[in-house]
């Protein structure tokens, strides 16, 4: 009954981890000053091929959760979770038009947006995380590089975000200052979220083995 009752919370925390996320990148979404740099990239990819924002995040995760696993990064049941949930929430939260609403208030609100999307952002991220179920595409390529090269999740991170917004541009993403924001800060925040919620990366032996059990 124990052991249910911490699989259940750990459901939990896995899911609001992904809900927080997914405000956070409808944040930068709604503040029209350019999108995150995976969604410049999903963006971009959506111009050419007839899915919503939320469907190419879902299909596009698969590719780069395969690629992880190639890399060494085992999945589970986080990062199933990551793939389907992270887009359903976006598209439902763009097509309530709050964050719109507030963000034609003036570029002071679509400021706060930008840096509401690093702070919702940073949080699910570290959230998600935490229960070790298993950790989204992007941030098991991100754990699989920071293994292979033992650079910090910083640094990796923010080269990952650079060469997504370079792709995504270059398939006619929108970017803009919110999208360099976010590029550079995204790295040093998701760090910090982990170091707040206890999250540790090591560099085992077998680079096979998932995130430590925590």
């Amino acid at each position: 009954m124990k052991s249910l009752l911490n699989l259940l919370w750990r459901l939990l925390v896995l899911n609001g981890g992904l809900f927080i996320f997914a405000v956070g990148i409808s944040c930068s979404v709604a503040s029209n000053l350019g999108l995150p740099a995976w969604d410049v990239l999903h963006q971009g990819i959506s111009f050419h091929i007839p899915l919503t924002l939320g469907q190419v995040i879902q299909v596009s995760g698969v590719v780069i959760l395969l690629i992880a696993f190639w890399l060494g990064e085992k999945p589970g049941i986080g990062s199933l979770f990551n793939i389907f949930f992270i887009g359903f929430w976006i598209d439902i939260i763009l097509k309530s038009e709050i964050l719109a609403t507030f963000s034609a208030l003036g570029l002071w609100a679509q400021y706060l947006l930008v840096l509401a999307c690093l702070l919702f952002a940073g949080i699910g991220a570290g959230l998600y995380t935490r229960p070790a179920l298993g950790i989204g595409p992007r941030d098991s390529l991100m754990v699989a590089l920071v293994r292979k090269t033992g650079y910090r999740v910083a640094l990796i991170r923010t080269m990952l975000e650079i060469l997504a917004v370079l792709a995504g541009w270059l398939l006619g993403g929108v970017v803009g200052i919110g999208t360099l924001a976010i590029a550079f800060g995204i790295g040093p925040v998701v760090e910090l979220s982990y170091h707040l919620f206890g999250v540790k990366i090591h560099r085992p032996v077998n680079t096979s083995a998932s995130l430590q059990d925590i």
